[in-house]
């Protein structure tokens, strides 16, 4: 759970919106407030959403931001060869590819 907060908190540090999700990638929050970017997630709401949900993992909202993911669903595709230098996570299923606009 460390180490989710840790990463969680770099990205709002970084000015991501983020919510924390179950195992099935759900929010466990309401999240729309922050869609639009009006209400901020701060360290303090991340921090009590991980001691209070103990979620499973973090998402990003991308509305309003110049993120682009890329979302590969094939594990050992030719595609992640073609992208070895772009910032990118493992998924249960491939690859989520991060591209900024």
């Amino acid at each position: 759970m460390e180490e989710l907060k840790k990463a969680g908190l770099e990205l709002i540090d970084k000015g991501y919106q983020i919510i924390p999700v179950n195992e099935e990638k759900s929010s466990l929050v309401t999240w729309k407030k922050f869609l639009d970017q009006e209400e901020r997630v701060t360290p303090e709401i991340f921090t009590k959403w991980i001691e209070e949900l103990s979620p499973k993992g973090i998402a990003l909202i991308l509305n309003g931001t110049e993120l682009v993911v890329v979302d590969v669903d094939i594990k050992g595709h030719e595609f992640s060869k073609e992208f070895e230098e772009v910032p990118c996570v493992e998924t249960a299923k491939g690859h989520h590819y991060y591209f900024r606009l």
